[in-house]
C-alpha cells in the first residue's frame, strides 16, 4: 500500500480557519511534492473544513487527503488517518504549527541517518513574527519543549537521544509498522486522552522503538491561544498523567514531568493562583506580567489535574 516516503497527519477538531496556513507551508517544503502525502482527519466533524479542503484539493500541488473520524477525540482521529496512510513514516503535525521549510526533508533525513526505526522529535519553536511574551499552545515554560536557542543553531549533524517522555506529537515522525505494530493511540481510556502522546510513546518504548531529535526540523507556533482553553487542556493533561504514572509506576513520570514542588502548589497555593487568573484578565497581554501570571497557572493546572485523579476525584472539566 505504501507509495510514499511520508505522510503528514494534521489531526483537526477546529472550523478549519487554521488549516490554509498549515497546508500553505507544507506546500513549499524543500523534499519532492510528489514524495509525500498530507491528511486532514476531522474530528469535530465541522461542515465548514469538509469544504474547505475541497476547495483547497482541487488545485493543490501537493497531495492532500481529508478523513472524517468517526470519533470525536484526537486519539479516534489519529488512528483513522494512520489506516489510511499510504507513507513509509508518519508525521504528526499540529493545525496551530507552520511547517519549517525543510520539515520533510530533515525528518526523512534523520529516520534515514537512523536506519528509518526511531521515533524522531523535531523542535517546536516560536515564530519571530510573534509578538513577544504571547501565550501560544507552546509557551516556553512548557514541558519537554526546548527552543532552539538563537545564538546556539544546532548542527545539522547532531541527532542526540531523547528520551520517550519527549515525543510529543505535535512534530513527530514515526515508521508505519512500528504505529501499527503497538495498534496505534489508545482508545480505550477517555481520562487517559490528556496524555495520548506520552501514552503511545510508552508502548513504543516498551516494543523496542528508541528516540532521536532532529533539531533542524522546525514547526513554529503562530497563533496567540486562550488561557482558559489551555488550563483546561493542561488539567486534563495532568489528570491523565497520574493514570499513567500508576501504570508505570517504577518509572515515576511524575517526577519527570510536574513542576517542582507541584504537591505544594497543588495543595497551599489554590486561593493565590484565583488570584494570578484574575490579574490576567486585567492586565494587558503580551507582557512580561502576563507571561509570568499565566506561566505560573497553567503549571498549576498541571499539578491540579494530577491531585484530583490521585484523591478519585472526577475531572473538573470534560475530557
Amino acid at each position: 500500500m505504501e507509495s510514499y516516503d511520508l505522510t503528514v497527519i494534521i489531526p483537526t477538531a477546529s472550523s478549519g480557519g487554521l488549516l490554509p496556513m498549515a497546508l500553505a507551508h507544507l506546500e513549499v517544503q524543500t523534499y519532492p511534492a510528489a514524495c509525500f502525502e498530507v491528511l486532514v482527519t476531522d474530528y469535530g466533524n465541522s461542515e465548514e473544513v469538509v469544504s474547505l479542503i475541497q476547495r483547497y484539493i482541487s488545485g493543490a500541488p501537493i497531495r492532500v487527503r481529508y478523513l472524517r473520524s468517526p470519533g470525536r477525540h484526537f486519539a479516534e482521529a489519529a488512528n483513522t488517518a494512520i489506516e489510511q496512510a499510504e507513507g513509509h513514516w508518519v508525521l504528526f503535525l499540529d493545525e496551530e504549527l507552520l511547517a519549517g521549510p525543510r520539515l520533510v526533508e530533515e525528518h526523512i533525513t534523520t529516520q534515514q541517518l537512523h536506519k528509518g526505526k526511531a521515533a524522531i522529535t523535531g523542535t517546536v519553536d516560536i515564530h519571530p513574527q510573534v509578538a513577544p511574551y504571547t501565550l501560544t499552545k507552546w509557551g516556553m515554560w512548557r514541558e519537554g519543549i526546548s527552543p532552539r536557542a538563537a545564538d546556539e543553531p544546532p548542527s545539522p549533524s547532531e541527532s542526540p537521544p531523547v528520551h520517550y517522555l519527549d515525543w510529543r506529537t505535535e512534530n513527530l515522525s514515526l515508521p508505519k509498522e512500528w504505529l501499527d505494530k503497538v495498534g496505534g493511540f489508545s482508545e480505550s481510556d477517555r481520562v487517559l486522552a490528556g496524555v495520548a502522546d506520552l501514552s503511545l510513546a510508552a508502548r513504543l518504548h516498551d516494543a523496542g522503538l528508541e528516540g532521536f531529535a532532529a533539531p533542524q526540523a522546525m514547526a513554529y507556533a503562530w497563533r496567540a491561544t486562550n488561557l482558559e482553553r489551555e488550563r483546561q487542556r493542561i488539567y486534563a493533561r495532568g489528570y491523565g498523567l497520574y493514570l499513567l504514572d500508576q501504570q508505570r509506576s517504577a518509572e515515576q513520570l511524575s517526577g519527570r514531568l510536574l513542576p517542582h514542588n507541584w504537591w505544594l502548589r497543588c495543595k497551599v497555593l489554590g486561593p493565590f493562583m484565583a488570584f494570578c487568573r484574575w490579574l490576567c484578565v486585567t492586565v494587558s497581554p503580551n507582557t512580561r506580567l502576563f507571561a509570568l501570571l499565566s506561566r505560573h497557572v497553567l503549571q498549576y493546572e498541571l499539578a491540579r489535574g494530577f491531585c484530583d485523579s490521585a484523591s478519585g476525584r472526577p475531572p473538573r472539566h470534560a475530557m
